[in-house]
């Protein structure tokens, strides 16, 4: 049978037709397109229509074979051809496959990096927005810094009040002494050693775990306030099981959280320190749940080991790793007074419930008693020697001067 080319594609046509025009092959379909898109014979420019060319009668029963695929060998040589270029054309697919794996991983890289960047920049978008929102509300907000020269005596009010608060505070101890109903109150020792753990609840990130302080609220020993080794403060309801505010802004741990029952209408006032240096007196909003900085102490050159509330409820200490310590009217919101311990460096401090004395424990193993109506020290206590594997952690002073020391 006669083998038909297409005069346009070059290939073996399966339908042919013969131009009436030029009198030359072609793939019937292939024409026809030609014919739509420019009216004319493609070989000689002549106009030409659909009319104007005329099918061929080949018989379609057999199909023709090439000469050179009639024997074995040419076979192999056609086969091995056709071998060649599907190997060729499968690398070409692997390396566009390794580019759309590389520009693709490209893709997946910059949108990750603009994520974070979006994410960063929204948190800062949002502490700005809450620096702001505290800057509008700062009407009862102060923040406290270094002066030049601080004063280290108390004002004279202020240790009439403690002496009077001393004194209020004896003549209550007595009484209590006096009704044998309170001691039935405490739990006993057998009833001690049958408690089991009733609840667990976690306050702070898992990134960086750790409660590093506890206090109970004086008047509602419902709220709990802690403060973590992410630097954060929690305020816990135990009778609702929820956490009811957070205050995160420290960069560092926090090293003591105390309650302040100064009277605030559905509030909560806490004592903060932390080792970025800065010491709070925090608002919790028992409602909403927001928490806000209602007075700041950026006194100290150190990290602040500790802070204590005067049983006058109304004076907040501040205790610094550099020997440092101030007194702060919490109800005005202002420094009395600041005390610098040269070549001291403190551990910790605490308060005796009389509120006439302090113990101010050491990196170096002493105990200082500080005596806060006179601002001196009067007693050193040396007992303690403190080696690479032992540092004094703790001093706890009880009613009647009774001092308990705790070491690692």
């Amino acid at each position: 049978m006669a083998l038909y080319y297409c005069s346009i594609t070059g290939e073996l046509a399966e339908v042919p037709v013969i131009s009436k025009k030029s009198g030359h092959v072609f793939e019937k379909r292939v024409i026809e397109k030609y014919i739509e898109a420019n009216q004319t014979d493609p070989i000689t420019n002549q106009p030409l229509t659909k009319n104007d060319i005329v099918a061929l009668q080949v018989n379609n029963t057999t199909k023709p074979r090439l000469a050179n695929a009639a024997g074995v060998g040419d076979l192999m040589t056609m086969f091995q051809s056709e071998w060649d270029a599907l190997m060729q054309e499968t690398f070409q697919l692997k390396q566009n496959l390794e580019n759309v794996r590389q520009e693709l991983s490209h893709a997946l890289y910059q949108h990750d990096a603009a994520c974070r960047v979006i994410a960063r920049l929204s948190k800062e978008r949002d502490e700005a927005r809450n620096r702001l929102a505290e800057l509008r509300e700062g009407a009862g907000r102060v923040q406290v810094t270094r002066m030049e020269e601080e004063p280290r005596e108390l004002p004279q009010e202020v240790v009439q009040s403690i002496i009077a608060r001393q004194k209020e505070l004896n003549a209550m101890r007595k009484e209590r002494k006096k009704n044998t109903e309170i001691a039935g109150r405490f739990a006993a020792a057998q009833a001690i050693s049958g408690y089991k753990l009733s609840n667990s609840v976690t306050l702070h990130s898992s990134a960086n775990p750790g409660i590093t302080s506890l206090d109970i609220h004086p008047e509602n020993d419902d709220l709990l306030v802690t403060g973590g080794n992410d630097g954060s403060v929690a305020l816990y309801n135990r009778s609702k099981n929820q956490v009811v505010s957070t205050f995160d802004k420290h960069s560092r741990k926090i090293t003591e959280t105390a309650f302040v029952p100064l009277t605030n209408a559905g509030k909560a006032l806490a004592l903060i320190s932390s080792e970025d240096g800065i010491g709070q007196l925090a608002s919790f909003n028992l409602e909403s749940g927001e928490a806000s900085e209602a007075y700041s102490v950026n006194i100290h050159q150190d990290a602040l080991v500790g802070c204590a509330l005067h049983p006058l409820n109304t004076l907040g200490i501040f205790a610094s790793r550099d020997g440092s310590f101030s007194y702060h009217d919490l109800s005005q919101g202002k420094c009395l007074s600041y005390v610098n311990l040269d070549g001291y460096s403190l551990r910790t401090l605490k308060v005796h419930p009389d509120g006439h004395i302090a113990a101010l424990a050491g990196n170096d193993g002493t105990v200082r008693i500080w005596n806060i109506l006179e601002q001196v020290q009067v007693a050193e206590l040396k007992a303690h020697d403190v080696r690479k594997s032992s540092k004094l952690t703790g001093v706890l002073l009880e009613i009647g001067s009774y001092y308990f020391i705790e070491f690692l």
